[in-house]
């Protein structure tokens, strides 16, 4: 079965006209292809950009799925309740929404079922320590990074690849540089 790709944005942090963090993620989180789109080659580039995320979750937390913090209005008796961390549950024929896949094992970009992936001068920084990745790729072809600068808040992975292929990342912080050609599961 075809599926969509989906690159999500785990959570932008919303400032206020103070500055001041806000509490709730703004409504725009994802990019979804239509199942067509990924038999053809897809190019996405996100550039020049900084991403700030309150952090204070742990991939335990991503696994619990706690009711009080995911909304379950999306979430049917499959998708509730403890999972996997990096089992995502697969909603191709949805909208892509911020809380339609509950909490996300990683902290700035969840990137699956994409091609043709560019990250350029991206920064993701944390206000609150978050023991989860940065990013994780599942299902991903064809990616670059470049200069990009993440915070490491615990002494988990930064990245975590899995069923990747043609992979590179270089000029980047904490990970200066890394190519895979094709990567079943790695934790960088």
């Amino acid at each position: 079965m075809p599926r969509s790709a989906l690159i999500l944005v785990a959570c932008l942090l919303a400032q206020s006209t103070s500055g001041r963090p806000l509490p709730a993620p703004p409504p725009v989180t994802g990019l979804s292809l239509p199942p067509a789109a990924y038999d053809v080659r897809t190019y996405v580039k996100l550039s020049d950009i900084q991403i700030h995320f309150r952090g204070g979750l742990t991939l335990e937390d991503v696994a619990r799925q706690p009711a009080e913090l995911v909304n379950r209005f999306f979430l049917d008796e499959k998708t509730a309740g403890p999972r996997d961390p990096y089992d995502v549950p697969e909603r191709e024929t949805a909208y892509p929404e911020a809380s339609m896949f509950g909490l996300l094992p990683a902290y700035g970009f969840y990137i699956r079922h994409a091609r043709g992936i560019e990250l350029d001068n991206v920064e993701i920084r944390l206000v609150e320590p978050d023991e989860r990745p940065a990013i994780v790729l599942r299902d991903a072809t064809d990616v670059d990074f470049v200069h990009l600068e993440v915070d490491r808040a615990g002494r988990g992975p930064v990245l975590v690849l899995e069923d990747v292929r043609d992979f590179r990342i270089a000029l980047s912080d904490p990970i200066r540089e890394a190519e895979r050609e094709f990567v079943a599961r790695e934790e960088l």
